[in-house]
C-alpha cells in the first residue's frame, strides 16, 4: 500500500466517522426533543396518543444511536488496522534500507 492510497483510505474512513458522529448528535438531539415533548404533554388530554408517538420516536433515536455506535467501532477498528499495516510497511522499508546499507 503506497502512502497516497493509505492517506486516501484514512481520509475516507475519517469522513465516514465524522458523518456518523453528526448523525449520532442528531439522534441525541432527537432524544432531547422527545424528553421535552414528554414533559410538555403530560397535562394534555391526548396524552396517551402523544406518549405513544413520542415513545416510538425515542426508541427509534435510541436504536439509531446504538447502530451508529456499532458502525463507529467497526470503522475505528478498520482505521486501526490500516494504520498498523502502514506502520509495518514503513518498518519493513526501513529494515530493508538498513540491510542494503550494511551490504554496501
Amino acid at each position: 500500500m503506497n502512502a497516497r492510497h493509505f492517506h486516501t483510505q484514512r481520509t475516507a474512513i475519517l469522513k465516514e466517522l465524522e458523518a456518523m458522529r453528526t448523525f449520532e448528535q442528531n439522534c441525541l438531539r432527537g432524544l432531547l426533543d422527545c424528553e421535552h415533548e414528554f414533559q410538555q404533554t403530560s397535562a394534555d388530554v391526548n396524552y396517551r396518543l402523544t406518549f405513544q408517538k413520542t415513545l416510538k420516536n425515542a426508541m427509534t433515536n435510541t436504536l439509531s444511536i446504538l447502530f451508529v455506535k456499532s458502525l463507529m467501532v467497526d470503522k475505528f477498528m478498520e482505521l486501526s488496522e490500516l494504520e498498523k499495516e502502514q506502520k509495518k510497511k514503513r518498518e519493513d522499508e526501513q529494515l530493508l534500507a538498513s540491510e542494503e546499507e550494511v551490504d554496501n
